[in-house]
């Protein structure tokens, strides 16, 4: 029967994608903690002395009292990243379509530096800029 022969096919090739991203999720993870610490110790803002620390699937990000937490899940498909002021992010751990093990935030694959922007931009900079919500509040009211 085809439709047997093409879901036993679907089911292979979805047990080797669990098992690569089983396998690689830690070097992703660790991919990205790399990015995360650049951006910490970035001399542009070194005034605010970022600390890192944590255990190697449950790390912290501390910014003053402020802080950011970046864990692998247990089944190795996702990071989530728990900035205090900000809802979650959730980057996922899964292969693309050229069989590589990748991370992707919305669907759309993302680089470790892209990734680490995502998580870092809000958590440094509390979110949105205000000076944006303020250029375009007085945009609507024809001031801008």
């Amino acid at each position: 029967m085809e439709w047997v022969e093409r879901r036993y096919q679907q089911y292979v090739d979805e047990r080797r994608d669990w098992g690569n991203v089983c396998q690689h999720a830690e070097e992703i993870y660790e991919g990205l903690w790399e990015e995360i610490v650049k951006v910490a110790n970035d001399p542009t803002i070194a005034f605010t002395k970022i600390v890192t620390n944590g255990l190697p699937q449950h790390r912290t990000v501390a910014l003053g009292k402020r802080i950011l937490k970046i864990d692998l899940a247990e089944d190795k498909h996702s990071i989530i990243a728990s900035p205090p002021d900000s809802p979650e992010i959730l980057l996922a751990v899964t292969v693309c379509p050229d069989g590589v093990v990748c991370l992707k935030h919305d669907g759309e694959r993302v680089t470790y530096s892209q990734a680490a922007q995502k998580i870092m931009e809000p958590f440094i900079f509390g979110g949105e800029s205000p000076y944006a919500a303020r250029r375009s509040s007085a945009h609507l009211a024809g001031q801008g």
